[in-house]
């Protein structure tokens, strides 16, 4: 999952708590997070991956729920692409075909 694609999921969930009348802090928190998460120049995934969720909670604008919120987008993401989704997939091909 790409940077660009966690900013856009995070930026959804910020317009899905003031259509909901959420939180106007937690809201603005994650529009800020989209913010920092696009400027990183090193992929959210791959620090993630090498350091854990408490690197993400290290990056200013990023707190522990916003970390956690993006470990279980990229946890999700990953689950939708694996090789089991590949698998089924090209099965659903044979079939078809």
């Amino acid at each position: 999952m790409t940077n660009t694609e966690i900013k856009d999921l995070l930026l959804h969930h910020a317009r899905e708590l003031d259509r909901k009348g959420g939180s106007i802090f937690q809201a603005r928190a994650y529009r800020a997070a989209a913010l920092v998460v696009h400027g990183l120049p090193t992929p959210v995934e791959e620090i993630l991956e090498r350091n854990g969720r408490r690197a993400l909670e290290r990056i200013p604008g990023i707190g522990r729920s916003i970390a956690s919120a993006i470990d279980v987008m990229i946890s999700l993401s990953k689950l939708r692409t694996g090789p089991a989704r590949a698998e089924a997939d090209s099965a659903g091909e044979r079939q078809v075909a």
